[in-house]
């Protein structure tokens, strides 16, 4: 029994592991910074791919931490073979890595930079398709994508409701 659970559980792991590739690849290159709500994959954008990537990252998390706790006697078997002395404060140093890599972002504060942001500059590896727009208006490579009859706005980030700053807007704006 406790080996076919733990088979489960490395077959769980492997697979939101790749998911986490996959969504990693897909937001990087198909749908890149300044195509949020333009571009659609499974009916969702570049935002709704970035949460569903952070939600399976903590699924994944869970399931390592799991997958730890189930072999902690193995752990603390062999972690003297490769430590000699040291085996515990390797184990507790690395239980202590992991505690603050959760923890440091509920801690650290980004600073605000005045006139901060940048425009997005998506440079689209893969055809671009507007689902409202007529066949006729379908870009259909990255150079394309510059002219006149795309679907896509001039500037990328008209329309998105990320947040960031326009520089352009604030220096005009006062």
């Amino acid at each position: 029994m406790k080996r076919t659970l733990d088979f489960w559980i490395d077959v769980v792991i492997y697979l939101l592991l790749a998911f986490l590739l996959f969504s990693g690849f897909l937001m990087k290159f198909t749908m890149p910074p300044g195509t949020g709500g333009k571009l659609l994959l499974l009916g969702l954008d570049r935002h709704g791919w970035g949460m569903l990537h952070f939600w399976v990252a903590a699924a994944l998390l869970a399931g390592v931490a799991l997958h730890l706790w189930r072999h902690w006697q193995w752990l603390r078997a062999t972690t003297p073979h490769y430590f000699k002395s040291a085996w515990a404060p390797v184990l507790i140093a690395l239980l202590l890595l992991a505690l603050a890599a959760l923890t440091a972002p509920l801690v650290v504060k980004p600073a605000v930079v005045p006139g901060g942001g940048q425009k997005h500059e998506a440079e689209l590896a893969l055809p671009v398709v507007n689902p409202k727009a007529p066949p006729s208006k379908t870009v259909s490579t990255p150079a394309a994508a510059s002219e006149s009859t795309s679907p896509m706005p001039a500037d990328p980030c008209a329309g998105c409701d990320a947040g960031c700053a326009d520089p352009d807007a604030e220096e005009a704006g006062g």
